[in-house]
């Protein structure tokens, strides 16, 4: 499957059921069975939230390139 995404994301939801949707669409995507992992939504905060969520994805897929990290979030 070429794109895999979780379409509006509302205000409303709960984001520690995103983050562990988004993690199993990531092992998803780890296993080759999806290319690109995306979500959509229309909320200045949530889109912070995700930002920081793929920017720490990220950073602990490339710790041994850039930065040393003891933990990984």
């Amino acid at each position: 499957m070429d794109v895999f995404f979780i379409e509006y994301v509302s205000p409303t939801d709960d984001i520690a059921q995103v983050q562990m949707l988004l993690d199993e669409l990531y092992s998803w995507k780890d296993k080759g069975l999806v290319r690109y992992v995306g979500v959509t939504t229309h909320n200045r905060r949530i889109q912070r939230l995700l930002v920081v969520i793929a920017i720490r994805r990220l950073l602990c897929e490339h710790r041994n390139f850039l930065f040393s990290f003891h933990q990984c979030f």
